[in-house]
């Protein structure tokens, strides 16, 4: 009889604890819906943005953006994504991303076969043809921010449904450091769960509106070589 009292008492407090997670989830879900989501940041990169120099010849880029991936990542906040020896150490590389111009539903993100608190750093380059003023702006579900040459151009990095951010403006001139070429990009992206959205676009100079950034407009080094 006692046995079978100690079974009963352990199966109530797994119950109990079974429902509090349940109602702390719950509580989480809703704490979510309801509370005000920030407002896009409104970024002005008109200052100094410098392209790669030298620029990279052709025998040395890929196509795409490198990707690394985080799992499990509970921050909520795309600008918590690590960079630098951080990153590499604690993210898990992926296939090259062509360009940005995904929505996936509640499937898995690009190949990191994974769609709930994955995170992602894509790094690499983007080449502004032109001179003159470029004009940039994301839609993006959950959390994103790029970076054009480690400056913020984009930052929308909460939890939120498909938005479209703040449009930033780009003045590249022609002539001594600022040029048309191969300009270094990062993009951080964070999807809690549910639908995931991320697109990137860029109004170019002389565009009439905002276009999709194309895959040639993307680009990474080649790894170097370990076997030497």
């Amino acid at each position: 009889m006692q046995t079978l009292v100690s079974v009963r008492s352990w199966q109530s407090i797994i119950c109990v604890i079974t429902l509090l997670i349940v109602l702390a989830d719950l509580w989480g879900c809703a704490q979510s819906k309801n509370a005000p989501t920030k407002a896009p940041e409104q970024m002005d990169a008109s200052g100094r943005i410098l392209p790669l120099k030298p620029q990279p010849s052709a025998t040395a880029i890929r196509p795409g953006l490198s990707v690394l991936y985080f799992y499990n990542f509970n921050y909520r906040d795309a600008a918590k994504i690590p960079t630098g020896q951080k990153a590499i150490e604690k993210g898990r590389p992926g296939k090259p991303i062509p360009f940005l111009n995904h929505s996936f539903g509640p499937r898995n993100v690009f190949d990191s076969k994974s769609s709930r608190k994955i995170a992602m750093l894509m790094t690499g380059m983007i080449k502004l043809p032109h001179p003159g003023q470029y004009r940039f702006m994301a839609i993006s579900n959950d959390g994103i921010q790029v970076f054009l040459d480690k400056r913020r151009i984009i930052s929308d990095p909460d939890v939120h449904s498909d938005r479209p951010s703040q449009k930033a403006e780009v003045n590249i001139a022609d002539g001594d450091w600022l040029a048309p070429g191969w300009y270094p990009l990062t993009v951080k992206y964070y999807q809690r769960k549910g639908t995931a959205t991320i697109k990137l676009f860029w109004q170019r100079p002389n565009d009439a509106d905002f276009a999709i950034i194309p895959a040639e407009a993307y680009a990474h080094m080649v790894p170097p070589d370990k076997s030497n």
